[in-house]
């Protein structure tokens, strides 16, 4: 079996180490004295049962046979003392042992809970989490192993050459020097090995964290096609852990086989000398039988003294880091702030005290009061949809609109709330700590794919990214760019996708045998509508998505018809064109606009822009999300869920839906939750303003 790898990094601080170790131990100091005083009795009873061969030898070879008996059962009660004492030892260690560990493992949780997110957020998952699975076991196996067999070990090697000298002290001055051979040896390798185990754990470490960075960030490295490089880049970490590796393991593994060798010499000589002492009458046949066991026996406990010293060594060096992450200052708890629902209506900040401060609506959106206990919202882009979150964040007390960033002249736009700014984009760049969460309120086709990436990683933002065959690859350049930046980036999170996407999980979910559909409109779609007024030669348009009546009905009749896209829907667009632009290549272009019109039958109408602001000048939609399914023994029973939508203004929704999961991106960014999310990863208790009390009261 392969052996544990161990650094041969020190504790910084031995003594201080050992002191907190000792506290801990100390809570139990009278288990651990019963071990240590079973273990010495075990580790004596094995000196005094080896020198017991003397005087059983010597009886044998004078024909004493009672003396014989005498001795032979004495030394079967001294070995039979010794191993009950060292069954009694392990056992009382392993309950000592996890009394400790249950000690150290409870305070460094609970000090964990108490510590600033800045502790965590310079700190990677797996080093905080190697605190209970690598250091703390580290110093488990150094307390069920290494401290009784250190102190035995111990006992013996101090017992064994003490017998020796008893027994003979000329041969002992042989074994002396094979003892002083030993211990050069072992000092030689065991500094040769420790600079390779250095240069093994830091290239274990870099590895560790190569590995774990890329794993973590796949989507992007699959994005980028990045799979050659960083696979060279592993191969070169990899090869220098192996060589690391083999020169730490090779020195550490010729210690035991070399003072094993060196015990064989030292067997040898002392055997051929006490035999000849033993013939010319220097000293008695017994006392050779003993001294030859101790000789033999001498280089076990020197090996198991270095092996579990190395252990300790190591043992230290974890409990070291555990003990300084304990010693972190905890964070000040200086209670919370909790937004309340007044019973006579608004808002209040209730404090710790009891205490309430009363939130002005005006105040909401007002760009020049106090916004240090609300969220301080900055919009990008003020066409429909960015007007349309002006409006809702005066429905959010607990939000504050502190600028608007356009491509436009500033001095252009006309805000509806007084006091507010309105910045040039480009002022973002030094707005990082006056925003909290950015709304982009551009259009998908060509805005929000430069965009969301751009400010991902700067701030938290929510975006309504509706072009739903891009959302995996839109998804993956912000998250790179949130994870990057340590920031929460919320995408596509209007109602299709968003709110629509959330029903078709839950609906899927509750009837798993059954089919799902989605109907859009009749309505305007903004993100088409754009889409059109990007052709060139277009000055203006509106698009409609329409539901095909037919369709409809054999949804709703349970049939759970297979339906195509061009069954289910139709578009209608109603364009306003440039002086002299050609009519057919726009009508051309906008028919086979991949992923917006090309697989639906189109109609495209020109008309003049006074007739479209006219007729066309609202902005409604709508929709209808169905779940048919069956239930029962043999589904034998039909089920239809319907989710329906009518909009008079869909940016207005939209931008509701937007504000609710600013929220929700504010609170997930300060704790501490980086990364790319979707309507899917957000729990339902973010979006809302109402504390999980009122929410159960309320609502559930």
């Amino acid at each position: 079996m392969a052996a544990r790898q161990l650094s041969a990094k020190k504790p910084k601080n031995l003594a201080y180490t050992l002191r907190t170790l000792l506290s801990y131990m100390g809570r139990h100091k009278y288990l651990l004295l019963v071990v240590a005083v079973l273990v010495t009795v075990s580790a004596l009873c094995n000196l005094l049962g080896t020198y017991m061969i003397r005087p059983v030898v010597n009886n044998l070879a004078s024909g004493g046979v009672k003396a014989l008996l005498r001795g032979v059962a004495l030394t079967a009660c001294i070995y039979l003392a010794g191993a009950l004492s060292a069954w009694g030892y392990t056992q009382t260690m392993v309950k000592a042992a996890q009394k400790v560990l249950f000690d150290i493992r409870r305070d460094l949780f609970a000090h964990l809970q108490t510590l600033p997110l800045r502790f965590f957020d310079t700190r990677r998952h797996g080093d905080i989490m190697s605190y209970f699975t690598n250091d703390v076991d580290t110093i488990s196996d150094a307390l069920n192993n290494s401290f009784a067999m250190v102190i035995q070990s111990f006992i013996q090697v101090v017992g064994t050459l003490t017998m020796l000298f008893i027994l003979n002290w000329r041969l002992t001055l042989v074994v002396a020097v094979c003892y002083v051979v030993m211990f050069l040896y072992i000092r030689y390798s065991g500094k040769r090995s420790k600079a390779y185990y250095r240069k093994q754990q830091a290239s274990l470490g870099d590895l560790d964290g190569y590995i774990e960075e890329m794993v973590a960030g796949q989507k992007v490295v699959k994005v980028f096609n990045h799979e050659g490089e960083n696979l060279r880049r592993f191969r070169e970490k990899n090869e220098a852990l192996r060589r690391a590796g083999t020169g730490a393991q090779g020195y550490a593994a010729t210690m035991v086989p070399a003072v094993v060798s060196i015990s064989y010499i030292n067997y040898a000589i002392v055997a051929a000398l006490g035999g000849y002492m033993a013939m010319k009458g220097m000293t008695d046949v017994g006392s050779l039988a003993s001294y030859l066991v101790f000789v033999r026996q001498a280089a076990m406990p020197i090996n198991q003294f270095t092996q579990q010293s190395n252990f300790l060594l190591a043992a230290l060096a974890g409990a070291e880091r555990v003990f300084e992450a304990m010693d972190q200052p905890a964070e000040v708890d200086e209670g919370k702030v909790e937004l309340v629902r007044e019973p006579e209506g608004g808002w209040s900040w209730r404090k710790p005290d009891g205490s309430r401060r009363q939130i002005k609506p005006a105040l909401s959106a007002a760009g020049g009061g106090e916004h240090m206990d609300q969220i301080r919202i900055g919009i990008v882009g003020y066409g429909n949809l960015g007007r349309g979150v002006e409006y809702a964040l005066r429905q959010n007390p607990d939000m504050a609109l502190v600028g608007v960033f356009t491509r436009r002249p500033p001095s252009s736009l006309t805000l509806q709330t007084p006091g507010v700014p309105v910045y040039p984009l480009d002022a973002l760049d030094g707005m990082e700590g006056a925003v909290d969460v950015l709304l982009l309120c551009g259009g998908s086709a060509a805005d929000l794919p430069e965009q969301s990436p751009r400010y991902a990683g700067r701030f938290h933002l929510v975006d309504s990214f509706d072009t739903h065959a891009n959302i995996p690859a839109h998804f993956a350049a912000v998250d790179a760019a949130a994870r990057a930046g340590g920031k929460t980036a919320i995408i596509s999170a209007g109602w299709d996708p968003g709110l629509f996407s959330l029903v078709r999980a839950l609906a899927a979910a509750v009837l798993p045998c059954g089919e799902s559909y989605t109907f859009w409109g009749r309505g305007v779609s903004q993100g088409h509508s754009d889409a059109v007024r990007r052709i060139p030669g277009v000055r203006d348009a509106r698009q409609y998505t329409i539901p095909v009546p037919a369709a409809l009905d054999a949804v709703r009749s349970g049939a759970n018809p297979a339906l195509t896209t061009r069954q289910k829907h139709m578009r209608e667009c109603f364009v306003v064109a440039e002086e002299g632009a050609d009519r057919a290549r726009i009508e051309q272009a906008i028919i086979t606009m991949p992923h917006y019109f090309a697989d639906y039958d189109t109609t495209v109408h020109f008309l003049s822009e006074e007739e479209l602001l006219r007729d066309h000048g609202g902005l409604p939609h709508g929709g209808f999300v169905f779940r048919g399914g069956r239930t029962g023994r043999q589904e034998q029973n039909r089920a239809l869920l319907e989710f329906k939508l009518t909009l008079d203004s869909n940016p207005e929704f939209t931008a509701c839906v937007l504000t609710a999961f600013a929220r929700a991106a504010f609170r997930l960014g300060r704790a501490g939750q980086a990364g790319c999310k979707t309507v899917f990863d957000i729990p339902p208790a973010a979006l809302s303003p109402l504390s999980p009390e009122e929410l159960r009261r309320q609502l559930l």
